[in-house]
Order: structure tokens, then C-alpha cells, then sequence
């Protein structure tokens, strides 16, 4: 509540930003001193009563003397601005990240008459900082759960102050602050102002994107609204998405020398030639969505289509996606429904369900899912049912989730597992990383972490380790050793893959199973770390290295002990150039060593990339060679173009032709292939 200690004639009116309002008071005699707290601010400023005065005065209220008795004036009788007096000179700060709303504070306290009013001594530089941190704090809290109008406020008390470490990070946040508000315009030109200041800064890249997602967001919403205007009307739904059609084709050709037996002349020679692909995929993915100040909402298809023309090839159509989403920031619950992607929580894969979550506060978020797995092509029914709690990740914070979850395979305790992730990023630095433990195997079923880290010379580090089982843990592991016999025969019986499950399950039981299929579950490990560097305006140069390794299996039923894969060395090195020879022409150069047990080879990659107006020419050179333990030499050199035509910016035209010609010789045989290969089709992105 606001109110006066003396009668005073006031008029209150909507803000400047249809979120707030101003109150609007007479100035008062003696009133023209206050001025000197806000040293260069326009009149018309402190009139509409829309300064920040925390940017030029620390307001604790003993800092103020007391203001002699003034009698009130009706508001006729105040004078114009133009009639305030004239501030006294004084020494001003650099102006605030924020000038082009108020200006700088003054450096030091202005002289005033005595007894009227004592202006305060600036904010030292840690008190600023002290200020910014916190506000950016909050600011951030608010971000992560969708509170836009909360966060920009925080943004603007950032703003406010006199340039600080978190100026430059806070131009950043607020255009997404004003997206989450429903305050398009606004966010347009807090992105634009943030592009302005900082051309270069770290955020440049995100805020540039973000940008240009939003012009299609308000030219929508201007072209929605009543006079195209685009203020003052209710949140409608907004479509966009595309659909593409692309044919598929390709011949092979293969054939084989194989070497006569000792004391013998001629060689056998095998010739296949044939047709391997000819197909139509088509693919849809359909977004809607409809978000105002404080909710959300979001419907999304995405289904793919496969016609296949070969005799015995099936016709495929798999519906990868179909959910409903809403979001409300407000009340703190978010709930998506239908077919989905698992977005953690120890959900892998696909499944239909329910994943829904509530903020219980700011910083803390629990999560329940329900539903059904969804793997294409097996007869077999999985269901899942778990729980989450999220420390929602913050900039410059560790964020993390704790789960447990439980997905009985046929009605059977299959999958029972807890596990940990965490999250962290800030505007140098990105990690995640994740434990799953298997209750009912007992065992680590994914141990992995990946980083990436940016320097401000625009070098980019990132390294990854993923330990896990593979396939992951399940009874499922233990059918390939187990083998039905017919009584009367005992010859093998096979069984469709319900009917093997379960008789595995009643003649074994499910300790036995589980520990049948622990034996036959290999482990892979997959070590990564490399960097990205500009060496110049034109060139960035960049190497990596990649171990991987998979373990042997155990000795079960009829399945003998299989050895592991040993350890595999990869080396490789990239160089990236831009605007080489041509405007905005990429060129692409890869080149790998590859050291693994059985062999030695070498990959080498080069592609080159020329868009011209509408046109884009790719032409892509892949050569690889290796040699064996067995003195097998195998070369592989593809060659491929591609074209493609974008037609008004909404529908795009691709063809692709392909060569890839293998030649092998060694001892054990001489073999030639042969195979070529064509697509062609056309992707409509609607809007």
C-alpha cells in the first residue's frame, strides 16, 4: 500500500509497460533539492515516478535527515518541469549499462541547503558488486522455473546499477525474462541492445539464435493481433514444423577371387550385382503451441514413414512422438502426456506415459513417471514407474536429480534401479554426468561424465568417459544361452521371443536368469578429450583422441565364452575455414588413425561447402585404408555431391549422388565392390 503523511493531490495511470502503474504527484516546494539525487535525469522522469533512485542513493532511511513541514499544493499549482531548479554540478560516475532508461549516480554528495535534505555518498564498488550478485542470483532462480516477470525485475536491478561483473550477463538473461513474460517487443530489443554493447561477448552466439527464433514468435503474434499491432491479445496457438519426402536408391555390385586350394590354378570367382535400396521415407513433425505470461503449452507429432519397394522388404510406420505438454510457472507444475523421449530420471529411451513435475520451490522440483516402453519390433511388454528430485541447475551452480525407478519386464521384477545426475553450466563451462545402479543385479549399470569449456580466445575443450553394460542390464540377456529341445527328437526348438522368455524364466527362475544374464552382459568403455582452436579470422585447427574397449562374456548354456574386443586408439586431427576463396564457403578436413587389435587404417575426410544465394553445393571426398593381422589390405574411397535449392524460404530441394568403391586383396581372397547410390526429395518448413 502507498500513502502520504499529509493531504496531496496524486492521479494514478497504467505503466509504460502494461505491467505497472505510475503515480504521479505535484512537486512540492523545496522539492527542486531532489534533484541533486539524480544528477542529469529527465523531469518528466521523477514526474511519472518511474526512476530507479536505488541506482543513485543507498537507501537506508537514517541516511536521510529530516525535511522541514511543507504544506501541500493542488497539483494546478505545481510548476512545469522546466522549472526546476538547475542540480548542482557534480561529479558523475560512467554511465550504467541501463542509461538509455536513468543516468549515472553521482560520484559525491551534493551540497544542499541545511535542514532540507542530505544527499547520500555513492555505493562503494563491493557494495555494488554485493547488490548485482545477489539480484543475479534470484534473477537466475526465477529463469529456472519459468518466472519471467520476476526475473527481469531482478535483471533490471542489475541494470540499474552502475556497471559491474554481472552487466554484461544480465543484458543477456533479461530478453529471455521479457520471452517468458509473453513481452516479444521487449525481448527483441533487450537482444538487439545486448548485440549493440557486446558484439563480442560470450553470450553473443545464444542471444543471436534466440533471436532469431523470437522474429518468427512476433511476426506471428503482430500479424495475429487486432490492427497488427500485436499488444493486447490473448495468446493464441502458434504452428510450425515440416514435412519431407526423400526416395532412396541404390546398386551394389560385388565380386569375389578366392584362391585355389594348394597344388590347384584357378582361382573361383563370385559376381553379385543388385539392387539394395529402393524406398520413400516420408517424415512429419508437427509443433503447436500457445504460451502466455504464465503458461505454456505444447503439442507435438513427429511419425515417419517407410515404403519400401524390394520384394520382402517390410513397410515401416513408426510414430516417434506424440505428446501434450503444458507448463504453468505460476502454480509450479509441469506435465507432458503421450508418447515421449525420457528427459532423465532413469528413464532410457522412448515410452508412453506420463512425466510430470512441481516446483516446490525455486530451487527444488519432484518428478513422477508412469508409463509403458516403447521398443519397436518386439512382442514383449515393459512398463516403468518412478521417482525424481531435481536441485534445479542455476549459472555458475551445480544442479542435480536423484531417482528411483522400476520397469517389470512380462509382469517380472526386471529393472530396478536408483541413480544420480548432475548438471552444471555457466557462461564458460558445461558438465553433466550420471551413476545408474541396478538394485536387483547388483551392479553399475552406466557410470559416464562429459564436459565442455570455452575460453574467452574462443578454444573450446571437451572430454567425455562413459563406462556402462552393454546391452544394459535385463533378464532379456540370458535367452541367446538357452536352447529348447524337442523330447523325442532333441533337436532344437524355436520358439517365438514371449514363448522363449517365459519358458526361460519357469525352467531357470529369476535369480538364475539374472545371474545367466550378468555373465553374458559385456562392459564398454569409451574415453574421449580433444579442443577446437581459431588460429586465425579464416581458420580453426583442432585434434582429439577416443579410446574404446568392450570386455569378453562368460561360458552359459549353449553359448561358449566369448573373448573382448581388446582396446581401440583413435588420433585424429580437423582444420575448419570459412570465407576462403568465396563468401561464406566452408571447407572441412579430417584426418584419423585407427589402432585396434585386429588392424591398422587410416581415415581421411574433405568436404567443401559453397552457398550461392539460394543454391548450396556440397562436395564431400572420404578415402580409407587398413591393413590386418592377417595381411588383408581393404581401400574405400567415396566420393559424393549434393545440391540443394531453398524456394522462398520455406520449402527445400535436395538431390545427393553417391560412389563408394571398396577394393580388398590379401591372401585368404580378392574382393571388389561396387556400390552407387541416389536420394532426392523436398522438405517444406512451415510456419
Amino acid at each position: 500500500a502507498l500513502s502520504f503523511d499529509r493531504d496531496t493531490a496524486y492521479s494514478v495511470q497504467p505503466g509504460p509497460d502494461d505491467r505497472s502503474v505510475s503515480v504521479v504527484v505535484p512537486i512540492l516546494p523545496g522539492a527542486q533539492d531532489f534533484s541533486l539525487l539524480v544528477q542529469g535525469a529527465p523531469p518528466e522522469l521523477i514526474m511519472a515516478g518511474n526512476l530507479s533512485r536505488s541506482a543513485y542513493i543507498a537507501p537506508p532511511a537514517a541516511a536521510i535527515s529530516t525535511v522541514p513541514p511543507v504544506s501541500s499544493a493542488p497539483a494546478a499549482a505545481a510548476p512545469p518541469p522546466a522549472a526546476i531548479a538547475p542540480a548542482q554540478p557534480v561529479a558523475a560516475q560512467p554511465p550504467t549499462s541501463r542509461s538509455r532508461d536513468v543516468p549515472a549516480a553521482a560520484a559525491a554528495p551534493a551540497q544542499v541547503p541545511a535542514g532540507e535534505m542530505t544527499v547520500l555518498a555513492p555505493l562503494t564498488a563491493e557494495e555494488i558488486e554485493t547488490r548485482a550478485k545477489s539480484a543475479m542470483a534470484e534473477a537466475q532462480r526465477a529463469l529456472a522455473s519459468r518466472r519471467g516477470v520476476v526475473a527481469a525485475e531482478r535483471l533490471g536491478h542489475v541494470l540499474a546499477l552502475p556497471p559491474n561483473s554481472q552487466t554484461r550477463l544480465a543484458q543477456a538473461l533479461i530478453g529471455e525474462a521479457r520471452e517468458y513474460s509473453g513481452e516479444l517487443r521487449k525481448a527483441r530489443a533487450e537482444y538487439e541492445l545486448y548485440l549493440k554493447r557486446y558484439p563480442d561477448g560470450p553470450e553473443t552466439a545464444r542471444v543471436k539464435e534466440r533471436l532469431a527464433a523470437l522474429g518468427t514468435s512476433l511476426a506471428q503474434a503482430i500479424a495475429a493481433s487486432p490492427g497488427g499491432t500485436g499488444i493486447g491479445k490473448p495468446a493464441e496457438w502458434m504452428f510450425n514444423g515440416s514435412f519431407s519426402q526423400y526416395s532412396y536408391r541404390g546398386n551394389s555390385q560385388i565380386e569375389v577371387l578366392t584362391p585355389p586350394p594348394p597344388g590347384q590354378l584357378t582361382f573361383t570367382t563370385d559376381k553379385l550385382s543388385m539392387k539394395d535400396q529402393n524406398s520413400i521415407i516420408s517424415s512429419l513433425d508437427l509443433n503447436a503451441r500457445k504460451r502466455d505470461a504464465a503458461t505454456d503449452t505444447r503439442i507435438v507429432i513427429r511419425d515417419t514413414d517407410t515404403h519400401n519397394f524390394l520384394y520382402g522388404q517390410p513397410q515401416v510406420n513408426r510414430l516417434y512422438s506424440a505428446y501434450y505438454e503444458r507448463t504453468d510457472r505460476d502454480l509450479g507444475y509441469m506435465v507432458r502426456a503421450g508418447r515421449q523421449l525420457g528427459s532423465g530420471g532413469g528413464v532410457f529411451g522412448r515410452f508412453d506415459g506420463v512425466w510430470a513435475g512441481y516446483n516446490v520451490s525455486p530451487s527444488w522440483r519432484v518428478n513422477a513417471v508412469v508409463g509403458n516402453p516403447v521398443e519397436f519390433g518386439t512382442p514383449l511388454t515393459r512398463s516403468l514407474r518412478g521417482l525424481s528430485l531435481d536441485r534445479v541447475p542455476q549459472l555458475g551452480e551445480l544442479g542435480y536429480s536423484l531417482y528411483y525407478i522400476e520397469q517389470p519386464l512380462e509382469g517380472l521384477n526386471d529393472r530396478r534401479a536408483v541413480g544420480a545426475e548432475g548438471r552444471y553450466f555457466d557462461q564458460y563451462r558445461t558438465g553433466y554426468a550420471m551413476l545408474d545402479y541396478d538394485l536387483n543385479f547388483q551392479s553399475l549399470n552406466i557410470a559416464m561424465a562429459q564436459g565442455n569449456w570455452r575460453t574467452d580466445s574462443g578454444t573450446t575443450y571437451f572430454a567425455n568417459a562413459d563406462v556402462r553394460k552393454t546391452p544394459p542390464l535385463s533378464l532379456l540377456n540370458a535367452l541367446p544361452a538357452q536352447q529348447v529341445l524337442d523330447p523325442f527328437t532333441l533337436t532344437p526348438v524355436f520358439l517365438d521371443l514371449r514363448t522363449s522368455f517365459a519358458t526361460a524364466a519357469y525352467n531357470l527362475g529369476i535369480p538364475e536368469m539374472r545371474s545367466q544374464a550378468s555373465m553374458l552382459t559385456a562392459t564398454s568403455q569409451l574415453y574421449s578429450a580433444g579442443f577446437m582452436r581459431p588460429v586465425s579470422p579464416r581458420w580453426q585447427l583442432g585434434a582429439d583422441y577416443r579410446f574404446a574397449s568392450i570386455s569378453g562374456t562368460g561360458d552359459v548354456g549353449v553359448m561358449p565364452a566369448q573373448p573382448g574386443g581388446g582396446n581401440s586408439n583413435i588420433v585424429s586431427g580437423q582444420a575448419l575455414g570459412t570465407n576462403l576463396m568465396l563468401p561464406n564457403d566452408t571447407v572441412v578436413l579430417n584426418a584419423s588413425l585407427i589402432d585396434s587389435p585386429t588392424s591398422f587404417g587410416q581415415s581421411y575426410n574433405a568436404s567443401y561447402v559453397i552457398p550461392y544465394k539460394a543454391w548450396r553445393f556440397d562436395v564431400i571426398m572420404r578415402y580409407y585404408t587398413q591393413k590386418d593381422t592377417q595381411d588383408q589390405k581393404q581401400e574405400r574411397i567415396s566420393p559424393t555431391l549434393k545440391l540443394s535449392y531453398r524456394f522462398r524460404n520455406s520449402v527445400s530441394f535436395e538431390l545427393e549422388a553417391g560412389n563408394e568403391n571398396v577394393d580388398e586383396k590379401g591372401p585368404l581372397r580378392e574382393q571388389h565392390s561396387r556400390r552407387r547410390y541416389f536420394f532426392g526429395g523436398y522438405r517444406w518448413d512451415f510456419r
